[in-house]
C-alpha cells in the first residue's frame, strides 16, 4: 500500500511525500510496519496498537503526581536559603523549593504496574514491548536522596510525590515523561533547582547546522535549558534559549549566567506574582528544543490563589471539581520506529541543488553516507571527531568517511496519540462535572477537540481559563481547537451517563499545518462540526472517558452555567491594558525565506535567531500593541516570554504583493529594521468570547494581522517565537530587550573602565559577543541624555561608557 501526503506544495514533516508498506509477515519486523524514506528504518503503523484504548493515563494534578516542596532542614542542607519549607509542617516558610533533575530511562508508555490498566506499546505482531522506550524526563527523588553536585555526605527526602518517595512503589523517586507537575499558589515564590543527568548521546532527528556556531556544530548534545512556560519571571530565571548547560555546569552557553544567588547553582526564582494560571514547563536550549520536547522533557505548573480557592468552595459555594474531579492532560502525537524507540524524521540534508543527483545509504551503525560523492556537491558533508566521534564539517582529505547529517524538518506530526505518556489511553469519570486543563505539547498539530458518546451526544466543554487566567465567564464550546504550546482550562458535565458508557475524545484537525483562524472548528454550536480527517497520517480520537459508578458519598457542583463570574476576586478583563493613541505599536511579519541549502524556513522578519542585534526594545514598564503580519500559508502559535497579554482584533490584510508588502530583503546587514508595512482590509474577525481572557500564545493566521496589548514589567532578555517547535528551531525566535541599554558590558551590576574595554575589543571585532552584550553595549549616540542604539558597536559605544565610568556623563 502507497501512501502520498502532500502538504503546502512542500514536503510532509511526517512523513514528507511519504511512501508506506505494510510489510505482511517480515521477519525483521513484523507487520503492520511502515517503511518511507523519511525514517531509516521501518515506522509502527497506527494499526498495530490492538489495545487502543485500554492503557489508563495518570491524573497530571493528581496528589500521586505532583512534586512534594523540601522541609525546611532538608533545603538548608543543599544550600537553599531557610525560607524554603513545606505548609503546615513549616508554618514560618515563605518559600517552596525543589531540586529537579532529567533523565534518560526506558517507559512502557502506560503505568500498568503502578496505577493499573493495560499493556502500553505493542509491537507489530501485538506483543507488549514492556518499559523499552528510551525517553527522557524530569524527576526528583525520594528518601536517602544525593541531588547531583550536592555537598559530600548529604542526603536528603526529594521532592518526589509520597508514593514515589516512601516506597509504596519499592521507589527512590520518579523520572516520568511527562514529568509530575508542580503546585504553585500566589503570594508564596517557588526556587527550583534545575539539574542535567542527561547522556551525551545524539538524539533522533538531530541536525548539527542549526545552532550557527554557538554552541559550534550543535555540540555538545546533552544541553538543557528549562523555560516555565508562562511563569512571570526574570532573565536570569526565564531558560534563555542560549543559556544552557551540560551535567554538574561542565559546559555553558554563551548568555548563561550563575543563579546561585537562589539557592545551589542552577536555581530559578519564580516569584508567583501571577493570577491562577496553567502555566507548564518544558526544554528551551537552541537548537536541539524539538528533540528533547519529543523525547518527554515537559509538566505542568499549575497556579492557585484567593480568587480559585473562593471558586472551589473555600468561603463560599463550590463551583470548581477540586480533588480526584479536578484533571490534567498533556496531548502529545509520536512516531515508533518497529523496535519500539521514539522516531523523528531522520532523511538528511540534501542541498536543493544536489535534489535529483545525491543519494545515500543508511548504514547499520545509524550514519548515513552519500553514495557517490561528487553528485552531493552542494550538499554539506560531516565526519566523526577523531576525539569524541560528533559530527563536525568534512575535511576532504581522503582520511575521513563523509557522512551526511539528519535534515531538521519543517514540521513534525505524529501518528498516534499519547496522553501523558500513555497511548492510546483511557481515563475512568464518574456521571459527575470535571474540570479539566489540557495542554497542547505536540511539535507541531493543532488539536480540534470534541467528546462524543457511543450514542452520537456531543457533551460541550465549557471553557474557565486560558493560559494566563480565568476567563469572565464560562464560554460554551462543542469544539475546542488549540494550537502547540496554548493551554486550555474547561469544566465538562458528564451527568446523564450510566457506568459502562464510553466518551471519545476526536480530534477534527488534521495532521497537516494549522491554515484556519481559530473559530474555523469553534464556531460550530450545532453538532455538525467539519468532518473527522481521514488520511493515514491524521489522529481521529486522542482518549477515551470510561462511565463508572458515582460515589454518591461526594457532593457534586452546580451544572456549568455562561453567567458564573469566574472572577470575584480579581480585576476584570475589560480595558485592562488600556492604550492610547501615544501607546507603542510594533510592526512584526511572518515570513518564511529559504535557507543555505534550500529548505524553507519560518522567521520573524526575515532574521534567524543568529542575527546579533535585537530589533525589538520595550521600554521598562510599558505598554506596547504588538501587529503580528503572518505572510504564511499557515496559522502560528506565537508566545511571548515575559508577558500576559491581551488580544485586540484580527484583520484581514490585502495579500496582492504588487499593493501589499515591503519588508527588509533577507540579506540586509544587521542592524534597525525596516519596518514592514501592509494594507489592512478593515475585515476583522469576530472577537472570540473565550480569546478574551489573558493569554501567552495567540493564534496568528494567516492572512491576517493579529493585534495584541502586554505590558512590559522586567527588564532585561526575552525570547518570543512561534511554538511550533521546528519553526522555534529554524528558525522563527527572536530576543526582545526590556529597558534602556546600561553599558554595564560584563553584567557585574556597575559600569566602570572594564567595561569600556571590553566594548573597545568588541568595536575593533576582537570580542565576540553574546546577544546580552549586545544590548548592554550597544548605547551610543545618546538622545536627550539616554542611549539610543544604532544597531551596531564601534568606537563611539566604548567612548561614551568611558565617559560613564569617569563620572562625566549618566543616564
Amino acid at each position: 500500500m502507497e501512501r502520498t501526503l502532500l502538504q503546502r506544495g512542500k514536503r510532509a514533516i511526517c512523513c514528507p511525500v511519504l511512501m508506506a508498506a505494510v510489510l505482511a509477515g517480515s521477519m525483521a519486523y513484523g507487520a503492520p510496519t511502515i517503511v518511507s524514506p523519511d525514517y531509516r528504518k521501518p515506522i509502527l503503523d497506527p494499526s498495530s496498537q490492538t489495545n487502543k484504548w485500554t492503557n489508563v493515563i495518570p491524573n497530571a494534578l493528581a496528589s500521586y503526581f505532583t512534586y512534594v516542596p523540601y522541609r525546611t532542614a532538608d533545603a538548608v542542607k543543599l544550600g537553599f536559603p531557610s525560607t524554603c519549607g513545606r505548609l503546615p509542617d513549616d508554618p514560618s516558610s515563605t518559600d517552596d523549593c525543589y531540586t529537579i533533575t532529567v533523565k534518560k530511562f526506558q517507559q512502557a508508555l502506560d503505568l500498568h504496574t503502578i496505577f493499573g490498566g493495560g499493556q502500553g506499546l505493542l509491537d507489530a505482531v501485538g506483543t507488549p514491548f514492556g518499559p523499552i522506550t528510551s525517553v527522557y524526563g524530569y524527576g526528583s527523588g525520594g528518601t536517602g536522596w544525593t541531588p547531583p553536585g550536592s555537598p559530600a555526605g548529604v542526603t536528603v527526602t526529594g521532592n518526589a510525590p509520597a508514593p514515589f518517595a516512601d516506597g509504596t512503589f519499592a521507589s527512590s523517586g520518579i523520572w516520568h515523561f511527562p514529568a509530575p507537575s508542580i503546585k504553585g499558589t500566589k503570594g508564596r515564590p517557588i526556587r527550583v533547582t534545575w539539574l542535567n543527568e542527561l547522556p551525551n548521546e545524539q538524539p533522533t532527528g538531530f541536525d548539527p547546522t542549526l545552532c550557527a556556531d554557538s554552541p559550534k556544530d550543535c555540540y555538545p548534545y546533552d544541553r538543557i535549558s528549562t523555560h516555565v512556560h508562562g511563569a512571570h519571571t526574570s532573565p536570569d530565571s526565564d531558560g534563555f534559549a542560549k543559556a544552557w548547560f551540560t551535567p554538574l555546569f561542565a559546559k555553558k552557553g554563551p548568555d548563561w549566567v550563575s543563579t546561585a544567588k537562589y539557592g545551589p547553582e542552577g536555581t530559578y526564582y519564580y516569584p508567583m506574582d501571577q493570577e491562577a494560571s496553567t502555566i507548564w514547563y518544558h526544554d528551551h536550549a537552541f537548537g536541539i528544543t524539538h528533540n528533547n520536547t519529543n523525547m518527554g522533557m515537559a509538566g505542568f505548573f499549575p497556579i492557585t490563589d484567593d480568587n480559585e480557592k473562593l471558586l472551589q468552595g473555600i468561603g463560599g459555594t463550590k463551583y470548581l471539581p477540586t480533588g480526584d474531579y479536578e484533571l490534567g492532560f498533556a496531548l502529545q502525537d509520536r512516531v515508533f520506529y518497529s523496535d519500539g524507540q521514539l522516531a523523528m524524521p531522520d532523511t538528511p540534508i540534501i542541498a536543493a541543488a544536489d535534489a535529483t543527483t545525491c543519494t545515500f545509504t543508511y548504514q547499520p551503525d545509524g550514519t548515513i553516507t552519500p553514495d557517490v560523492i561528487t553528485n552531493c556537491a552542494s550538499t554539506p558533508l560531516f565526519m566523526k571527531d577523531h576525539v569524541d566521534g560528533h559530527l563536525i564539517p568534512y575535511e576532504r582529505n581522503g582520511a575521513n568517511l563523509p557522512l551526511l547529517a539528519t535534515s531538521t524538518t519543517l514540521e513534525f506530526f505524529g501518528m498516534m496519540p499519547v496522553v501523558n505518556g500513555v497511548i492510546y489511553g483511557t481515563y475512568k469519570i464518574e456521571p459527575r462535572v470535571y474540570r479539566m486543563r489540557f495542554i497542547n505539547g505536540t511539535d507541531s498539530r493543532t488539536w480540534a477537540m470534541r467528546l462524543k458518546t457511543g450514542s452520537g451526544t456531543v457533551i460541550p466543554f465549557y471553557q474557565i481559563g486560558t493560559e494566563q487566567g480565568f476567563l469572565a465567564n464560562p464560554v460554551q464550546r462543542n469544539i475546542v481547537t488549540f494550537m502547540p504550546g496554548e493551554r486550555v482550562d474547561v469544566l465538562v458535565d458528564f451527568n446523564g451517563l450510566a457506568p459502562g458508557d464510553q466518551v471519545v475524545m476526536e480530534n477534527h484537525a488534521s495532521g497537516s499545518p494549522f491554515g484556519e483562524s481559530p473559530n474555523f472548528y469553534d464556531g460550530v454550536l450545532d453538532g455538525t462540526p467539519p468532518p473527522i480527517p481521514t488520511s493515514p497520517e491524521d489522529i481521529t480520537a486522542i482518549m477515551t472517558f470510561d462511565v463508572i459508578a458515582k460515589n454518591n458519598a461526594v457532593a457534586d457542583v452546580p451544572a456549568p452555567n455562561v453567567a458564573l463570574n469566574l472572577r470575584p476576586l480579581v480585576p476584570a478583563l475589560t480595558g485592562a491594558l488600556p492604550v492610547t493613541v501615544n501607546t507603542p505599536v510594533r510592526k512584526l511579519s511572518l515570513m518564511e525565506i529559504t535557507d543555505q541549502f534550500g529548505r524553507t524556513m519560518p522567521t520573524i522578519d526575515a532574521r534567524d535567531f543568529h542575527d546579533i542585534y535585537v530589533t525589538e526594545r520595550p521600554k521598562l514598564n510599558d505598554t506596547e500593541i504588538w501587529e503580528i503580519i503572518n505572510t504564511t500559508a499557515d496559522s502560528h502559535p506565537m508566545h511571548l516570554h515575559l508577558v500576559s497579554f491581551q488580544l485586540i482584533e484580527r484583520e484581514t490584510i490585502d495579500t496582492n504583493p504588487d499593493t501589499s508588502y515591503k519588508f527588509t530583503p533577507p540579506d540586509v546587514t544587521p542592524g534597525v529594521l525596516s519596518e514592514p508595512s501592509y494594507i489592512g482590509t478593515g475585515i476583522k474577525d469576530p472577537l472570540n468570547e473565550y480569546e478574551t481572557g489573558w493569554k501567552d500564545t495567540i493564534i496568528s493566521p494567516p492572512g491576517k494581522v493579529t493585534r495584541v496589548k502586554a505590558r512590559f514589567d522586567m527588564a532585561g532578555m526575552y525570547v518570543w517565537h512561534c511554538h511550533i517547535l521546528s519553526h522555534e528551531e529554524h528558525d522563527m525566535m527572536r530576543p526582545f530587550f526590556v529597558g534602556d541599554p546600561s553599558g554595564d558590558f560584563n553584567g557585574d551590576g556597575s559600569v566602570d573602565i572594564s567595561d569600556a574595554l571590553l566594548m573597545l575589543k568588541a568595536s575593533i571585532g576582537a570580542r565576540k559577543l553574546s546577544s546580552t552584550e549586545q544590548v548592554r553595549a550597544d548605547v551610543a549616540p545618546q538622545q536627550t541624555g539616554k542611549p539610543n542604539p544604532d544597531g551596531k558597536i564601534d568606537l563611539s559605544d566604548a567612548l561614551l561608557v568611558l565617559r560613564r565610568a569617569m563620572g562625566l556623563i549618566s543616564w
